[in-house]
């Protein structure tokens, strides 16, 4: 669980209201933590056409190292490159 505050707030507040209404919330899991089954990635392609909007809506998805991986850094590098190349053409 998490508990966010935004705005002009006091932090001291914010503990108080978070022990009277959280403090029965209990910290620890009592079951079996279920074993999951890797996903599975299968591509897909979807194309809607309209020349009549003026924006492009685009989402691309690719199968990709998890956040444990050694590769997840160059991985990012090529992300954020991708962002600023792509936001260049904008």
């Amino acid at each position: 669980m998490t508990l966010v505050g935004c705005g002009d707030f006091k932090h001291d507040e914010l503990v108080k209201l978070a022990e009277k209404y959280f403090s029965s919330v209990p910290n620890t899991y009592t079951s079996e933590i279920p074993v999951l089954k890797p996903c599975r990635y299968t591509g897909s392609e979807i194309r809607d056409r309209d020349d009549w909007l003026p924006f492009a809506h685009v989402a691309i998805a690719i199968d990709t190292c998890g956040h444990n991986s050694p590769d997840i850094y160059p991985l990012m590098l090529a992300q954020t490159v991708s962002f600023i190349l792509i936001f260049q053409l904008i």
